[in-house]
């Protein structure tokens, strides 16, 4: 599945297992508000199928992101909490610690240096 942004993909989600891979690309440092709600749709749509919904959003790819995407992440926290799943986080930048860090959303998502490393942990749970 792919959701696009001016011939760019913002998102590409992929399924390991039971876990859900969402891959943000830079582009998505750009995304308007319209395009995060098709966004969400997309992912929340799986997680809303699981019976015990995981999720790792890699942001490898991004160095910033704006309000539209962290309130599609926690959007998809509060689908995949309610469902007694998982989230979290992997290749995140300085810039993004910090800002998981002022809002406190750093104590609610793990977060991991390496896709690999979060599915890892997901796997493991």
């Amino acid at each position: 599945m792919r959701s696009s942004a001016d011939s760019e993909t913002a998102l590409i989600i992929e399924k390991h297992g039971d876990i859900l891979v969402v891959i943000a690309a830079h582009s998505l440092e750009r995304m308007p508000p319209a395009l995060a709600e098709g966004a969400a749709a997309l992912i929340l749509e799986p997680l809303r199928e699981a019976s015990t919904p995981l999720l790792v959003i890699d942001l490898g790819n991004v160095g910033s992101f704006g309000s539209p995407f962290l309130a599609m992440l926690i959007r998809c926290w509060k689908t995949i909490s309610e469902r007694g799943g998982n989230m979290a986080l992997s290749g995140v930048s300085a810039d993004i610690r910090q800002l998981l860090k002022i809002t406190r959303f750093d104590t609610l998502w793990p977060i991991y240096n390496s896709r690999r490393e979060a599915l890892d942990a997901l796997n493991s749970d």
